[in-house]
């Protein structure tokens, strides 16, 4: 849980009840693609050693430092925030793409949690799935750490 004092678009008698990001466990992903874009980017230097290995070498590792930190900035941005009232959900796709949703609290019908496959299971993160009326899923929050406990707040509200 990270602490906000405020955020921006918030009401005057709303206050912050939880805030939640993204599992750490859910850039694994990009870890897994930034080693496969070394390991490839160091192919020639194994296989041909050609005189231009380090400079290529140099350009794949330059790549996957800004990948990791697209990865990064991205997963640091997205942010999921319980208030008293409604529920926001910030969902930092790109670097200039950002996705803001939100639902009252009272209109909330049904809440959700899935946990899909061993690291999810092991490591107790998930997703959460909010329905509203007429909606198949309002809101879904991916890669939540204790998506149990997560969803047990918001139901309390």
């Amino acid at each position: 849980m990270t602490d906000f004092d405020s955020f921006d678009g918030q009401l005057e008698n709303e206050d912050i009840e939880n805030v939640w990001h993204r599992s750490a466990l859910s850039l694994s992903k990009s870890g897994f693609i930034v080693v496969a874009i070394i390991l490839f980017g160091s192919l020639p230097l194994f296989i041909w050693q050609p005189s231009w290995d380090l400079p290529f070498l140099t350009l794949f590792i330059l790549i996957a430092v800004i990948y990791t930190g697209m990865s990064y900035y991205n997963w640091i941005n997205t942010v999921f925030i319980l208030t008293n009232i409604r529920l926001l959900a910030v969902e930092q796709d790109k670097i200039l793409s950002r996705k803001t949703s939100e639902i009252l609290l009272k209109n909330i019908q049904n809440i959700s949690h899935v946990k899909r496959g061993l690291l999810q299971m092991i490591f107790d993160f998930g997703d959460i799935e909010i329905q509203t009326a007429g909606a198949k899923a309002a809101i879904i929050i991916k890669n939540i750490e204790h998506p149990y406990d997560a969803q047990q707040k918001i139901l309390k509200k």
